[in-house]
């Protein structure tokens, strides 16, 4: 990886020169002028910076010693350090005693520069590989495992089952997929999850190891630090079933997007897909299936049998709580019940006919 490119070096030196009357090059590994505030010095062998290079040490040069490196003029050359690696060299034109601590100055400038983008590239690569991981994982039929143990080997991790995945969205876009992410990242440990943005979904992270009481934690302290970034920030986190294996992913990316889709229907910002399973399954069955059923029953439909059904079904068929909810005398629920099932054929107290009328106050609700 080449850190000290020939762009990074002419920005340094163009920088450091607006604060310092002196002429600075920057040479690459091999001596060569990669940067400086005299272009005809670029690409030019200097020999005093590669003696600096090879010795690791400050070389000065003076009106005693000039005459040993061609071309050479009174300053100073010191070796740039990655590390223990010496990755390039910079010279300041002038006498010793002025340009020496100017020197130091702008070598330590230049380290950190350097460093500075070594983690940025670190952490670019890092994102990059997991952004291939979990793209391969959600969206491959039959996710390549080799592949994925050893990009999750180069990242220094060994997630721990079972796996969730959770789509993160702000539903009133009150922020951004882009600014979710890093609060995202910070929130959830390296090692317990990988975290990416796939639109339109989100931000979407796959996480193992980590049982539902925490991650619910972990979605609360998310929460709390987006709201100390801004007031009154929308957080929906929907979340799928527990997997046990990488290659269960991508149902378990599907299960998170049924969540999602029912998120708006729900009062809850966390949305568990075994909370919403039975609901969920509306959502897969075949489309022309459910507009058969549909329409047989949409014609006669009113609002008085969605809101006896709801009531009945969220109280499990327990019809002495559904009247007390409803505030209607027993006598009342059942005949609304019989009407029920003389208008569309179906009965509210049979399982299977229930079942059926219960897809039918979701998808009418």
């Amino acid at each position: 990886m080449v850190l000290l490119t020939k762009e990074l070096a002419q920005e340094l030196v163009n920088e450091t020169m607006k604060c310092v009357d002196r002429n600075i090059n920057i040479m690459d590994a091999q001596g060569i002028v990669i940067g400086s505030g005299d272009p005809s010095r670029i690409g030019h062998f200097h020999e005093a910076a590669y003696e600096a290079i090879t010795s690791k040490q400050m070389l000065i040069v003076n009106e005693k010693n000039a005459s040993r490196w061609r071309g050479a003029q009174a300053g100073v050359n010191l070796p740039i350090l990655d590390g223990s690696i010496v990755i390039g060299a910079i010279g300041i034109t002038g006498l010793s005693e002025d340009v020496k601590p100017l020197g130091q100055l702008v070598k330590m400038t230049a380290e950190l520069l350097i460093r500075q983008k070594k983690l940025r590239l670190q952490e670019e690569w890092r994102q990059r590989t997991v952004d291939g991981i979990v793209k391969e994982l959600v969206e491959s039929d039959l996710p390549d495992a080799i592949w994925i143990e050893h990009r999750l080997s180069d990242l220094q991790l060994n997630l721990a089952c079972p796996f969730r995945v959770l789509l993160l969205f702000s539903p009133d876009k009150t922020v951004s997929e882009e600014i979710l992410y890093p609060f995202a990242c910070s929130t959830f440990k390296p090692e317990e999850a990988l975290v990416s943005i796939m639109k339109p979904h989100g931000v979407v992270v796959l996480i193992g190891g980590v049982d539902k009481t925490g991650i619910t934690r972990r979605l609360e302290l998310l929460q709390e630090k987006l709201n100390r970034l801004k007031e009154d920030v929308q957080l929906v986190a929907a979340c799928s079933g527990q997997v046990l294996h990488f290659r269960e992913a991508r149902v378990a990316f599907r299960e998170a997007i049924l969540a999602n889709r029912l998120s708006s229907v729900h009062p809850n910002p966390i949305v568990y897909f075994e909370e919403i399973e039975a609901e969920a399954l509306t959502h897969v069955i075949p489309t022309e299936h459910l507009e058969r059923i549909l329409g047989k029953v949409k014609p006669v439909w009113n609002t008085k049998m969605q809101e006896t059904l709801s009531c009945l079904f969220a109280c499990h068929l327990n019809m002495a709580e559904a009247v007390r909810q409803l505030g209607i005398h027993r006598n009342t629920m059942l005949y609304r019940l019989e009407r029920i099932k003389e208008i569309t054929g179906y009965d509210p107290l049979h399982f299977q006919d229930a079942m059926i009328l219960q897809w039918v106050v979701w998808s009418l609700g």
